[in-house]
């Protein structure tokens, strides 16, 4: 947060000339904040307790962001699709290279899931380096689609020894691809 940002309650009366900018867009926050900052004006970020709700900048910055979101939003898609779609294929490449026995179909699935966005899963992570992400990636695919981890979890078996029971179906089937 700059020196020109000043957190306030939901509750506190709109400046005069400000409109409300709800959080949960990037690129409009974004955006928002540095013509704001720019504009050597004072931006609020709006609060209801610990819950950020959204941001307060002047109409004018928000009519211009809202416009130019809107001009370059197609351009922006297209350039995320297409970005993705490298991920993916490098995704791919990691998984063909460490388990080169991989079905064709096993592989497509495995990296349409490991890669999916906002899913929580390991194959977008930037903590791990692309081998390990597919190698994770690879092993719950298997546990999940290959073994009977299912079935165990979803009894009385606790998640940790489901995994040791099918420790050595998920190793063959590792070794084979």
């Amino acid at each position: 947060m700059s020196s020109r940002e000043t957190v306030v309650a939901h509750a506190t009366p709109m400046p005069k000339g400000y409109g409300f900018l709800r959080k949960g867009n990037a690129y409009l926050t974004a955006n928002v904040r540095r013509r704001t900052c720019a504009a050597n004006k004072k931006l609020y970020v709006v609060m209801n307790k610990s819950t950020t709700l959204g941001l307060r900048a002047p109409k004018w910055i928000l009519k211009e962001v809202f416009d130019e979101e809107r001009a370059t939003r197609d351009k922006r898609r297209t350039e995320v699709r297409r970005r993705d779609g490298v991920n993916e294929k490098e995704f791919e490449t990691a998984i063909r290279g460490l388990f080169p026995g991989i079905p064709e179909d096993e592989l497509q699935t495995v990296a349409k899931r490991a890669m999916r966005k906002r899913s929580g899963r390991v194959g977008r992570t930037k903590l791990l380096s692309i081998d390990q992400r597919a190698k994770l990636a690879v092993a719950a695919h298997i546990r999940h689609c290959h073994t009977d981890y299912e079935t165990l979890v979803g009894g009385p078996t606790s998640r940790e020894k489901a995994r040791d029971a099918i420790q050595g179906d998920l190793t063959r089937i590792l070794e084979e691809w």
